[in-house]
């Protein structure tokens, strides 16, 4: 199938190359890429989950921040108009407390809370009359498709249902590149928040070997391997949030689960989803970023649950995009139908269900005059109409039934324009490449033996 920038509704945004990684590896099918204009800068993986069409971006290399998120979404959208959504997917530092036990490879996803719509710009603000800090920055209303699947994946659990778990297993299980760097690691240490990293040596790869380990906080041991999933306030700012003592100060304040730096770039309805690699604070926790594989995952589960055909915007046609349409039809296939299976019973499409079942690509029916030739044909075309009710975005049918009585059904000409149509009925957005070809010629495209 083609796809066209039209296509695609909903944008994929990760800060780093890992990130990205994940997000590819959560793709069912991946597109050929498009062409862009001049001033788009952005390298894009395009690709498709559960019937929706992904654009998926990454911030410039060293270049991250809402400033870069910004530059980023808004060069997309001049390019994919038609992006409604968008997923913030990556790494974040979470904020362990007693109200909310997060630890290392947990996913923080951002919902309404209060007065704020998910996400809150916490380094944003103005000082009011009594010298407190009012914060202004808060991200968009989040979409309601978007709060609909959350609730759906929340009674999925609630049953006993862990998609998500499946779907890290299964990912890894496939892609043998991605067991070391994304498999979940063992340690998770989190220390007292007074208390520093001991920096006594230059390898990061050592971690906290030189800390105190007296100073570790004592939890209770974790149950599972298992991501949990955590909904509600995503603190977003310029800086890496560093400083446990100030990560609990604003958390206590706000009620905040995770600290990142991005989302408020996102001029976009959008739904942020953290998988946490860190505490926020001083101490060395890269092995753990690697599991952002949890935040994909969990971004490619929440699609399942989005409807396709809400994503859809309709195409809208100029005048001459209409003429050049008109001029195409030949007949509606569609009622030509209706009238052949006036004409003649319904048979038993045998012959159609032992393709179907088989799984081969190419059905050809041959036969006499009279032996159900275009029933067969018919009952195809039905089964195939109920299958892209459910996968539209993905399929485009096209069909033509020539006729050996009516001379105006029965040329070439007359097929190919019967299939334009209807491809073009359903991909509007294909349009400009027959109306250029009508504006220069005319009719005369259509009709004569110079048509097309």
């Amino acid at each position: 199938m083609i796809f066209t920038h039209d296509d695609y509704t909903i944008a994929w945004i990760c800060a780093l190359p890992l990130e990205m990684a994940a997000a590819k590896a959560m793709l069912d099918r991946t597109h050929p890429s498009l062409h862009q204009p001049k001033t788009d800068d952005n390298s894009y993986t395009l690709g498709s989950i559960h019937g929706h069409n992904i654009v998926v971006a990454c911030l410039p290399i060293g270049i991250y921040g809402k400033v870069s998120a910004s530059a980023v979404v808004s060069q997309m959208r001049s390019t994919f108009q038609n992006i409604q959504l968008g997923l913030m997917v990556g790494i974040g530092g979470g904020v362990p407390s007693i109200v909310a036990d997060i630890r290392l490879g947990d996913i923080v996803v951002s919902t309404p809370t209060g007065m704020y719509n998910g996400v809150i710009q916490y380094d944003h603000g103005k000082s009011g009359r009594n010298g407190k800090f009012q914060r202004t920055g808060s991200l968009n209303k989040l979409p309601l498709a978007f709060l609909t699947a959350i609730s759906q994946m929340q009674s999925d659990s609630m049953i006993g249902r862990q998609l998500v778990d499946d779907v890290i297993s299964d990912t890894l299980q496939k892609n043998e590149e991605m067991r070391n760097c994304y498999s979940r690691p063992i340690e998770d240490q989190l220390f007292q928040a007074t208390y520093d990293h001991q920096d006594d040596h230059q390898d990061d790869s050592l971690g906290c070997s030189g800390c105190d380990f007296s100073k570790l906080v004592t939890r209770p041991p974790q149950t599972d391997n298992k991501p949990h999933i955590y909904y509600g306030l995503i603190a977003t700012g310029d800086q890496v949030m560093k400083n446990a003592t100030i990560r609990d100060a604003i958390a206590r304040e706000l009620g905040i689960l995770c600290f990142e730096m991005e989302a408020a770039g996102l001029m976009l309805p959008s739904l942020v989803v953290r998988g946490i690699c860190d505490y926020c604070d001083s101490h060395k926790h890269k092995d753990w970023q690697g599991y952002a594989l949890a935040a994909a995952a969990y971004a490619m589960v929440l699609l399942l649950f989005v409807p396709v055909t809400c994503q859809k915007k309709d195409v809208h046609l100029s005048e001459q995009d209409q003429s050049a349409m008109q001029h195409c039809c030949v007949t509606d296939m569609s009622t030509e139908i209706e009238s052949l299976q006036q004409q003649k019973d319904i048979l038993e499409y045998r012959s159609f269900n032992d393709w179907s079942d088989s799984g081969k690509n190419l059905l050809w029916v041959r036969g006499d005059a009279g032996k159900g030739k275009t029933m067969l044909l018919i009952g195809v075309v039905n089964e195939l109409t109920a299958h892209l009710q459910r996968h539209f975005d993905e399929y485009c049918l096209s069909y033509f039934f020539c006729r050996g009585t009516e001379n105006r059904l029965n040329t070439a000409t007359a097929v190919l324009r019967g299939l334009m149509w209807m491809i073009l009925r359903q991909k509007k957005s294909l349009i400009h490449h027959l109306t250029k070809l009508f504006t220069d010629l005319g009719p005369v495209l259509f009709e004569g033996h110079k048509a097309f």
